[in-house]
């Protein structure tokens, strides 16, 4: 089906109209497109079009609190449209390890049946992050990342794992992960430089909330 979406278009000058095939972008342009449309939808006044937006991080949305499980991970996937979010990894901080991979469990039922946003995954932060960058996760909850505890993630097979790459045995939980499929984030981290590249070199692709629960700056450290 072809539908002609008509709006102010997001980062292309002067382009008013989206044709899309079965989800699929035809054609970007201004005003009529080149070829018929089955439907037209028309933004609001000064609206605009744009890509869906991803949240990485979706802890809860109206009331509903991801660590909740099935049902409200797709409660949330429901409501997130309202705001433009179009997919969504919702989000399990510090806990059990067989919580984490129940919680993983959940995301993926969830993805199965979700009518809203797109459940993409679980984001499992914690617990293996610096309980000197804790911020809000409890203390008693973390741990390091033994063979056996990263085992019990691993083959729960979340989305993303967020993990301090200083922490004792944590290039190893990185590379057994990423052999997994499972992308790492480097958060709630004390790391310093050569750690950091330490990471990367293990498998860490992304970071979590950058500068929020870490360490801040300093200019007299040289790389």
């Amino acid at each position: 089906m072809k539908t002609l979406l008509r709006g102010r278009v997001h980062g292309v000058a002067g382009a008013d109209s989206v044709l899309v095939d079965d989800g699929v972008i035809m054609w970007v342009g201004a005003g009529s497109s080149p070829e018929r449309a089955d439907d037209e939808v028309v933004a609001e006044r000064d609206g605009w079009i744009a890509p869906g937006f991803i949240d990485l991080q979706a802890n809860g949305f109206k009331g509903h609190d991801a660590a909740g499980g099935r049902d409200e991970i797709g409660a949330m996937s429901e409501a997130l449209p309202s705001t433009g979010v179009t997919s969504f990894l919702p989000t399990l901080i510090s806990a059990p390890v067989q919580a984490g991979a129940e919680f993983a469990a959940s995301a993926a039922a969830a993805a199965a049946e979700s009518r809203g946003a797109r459940v993409l995954g679980a984001h499992i932060e914690g617990p293996f992050i610096n309980p000197s960058f804790r911020g809000a996760h409890e203390i008693e909850l973390l741990v390091e990342p033994s063979a056996d505890m990263v085992e019990v993630i691993a083959r729960a097979r979340p989305r993303l794992v967020t993990l301090a790459p200083e922490l004792p045995g944590a290039l190893d939980a990185i590379a057994r992960l990423t052999r997994e499929g499972v992308v790492v984030s480097a958060g709630h981290t004390g790391a310093d430089f050569e750690q950091g590249k330490r990471a990367i070199t293990a498998g860490v692709r992304l970071g979590t909330h950058i500068y929020n629960a870490m360490a801040p700056v300093q200019w007299r450290a040289r790389p």
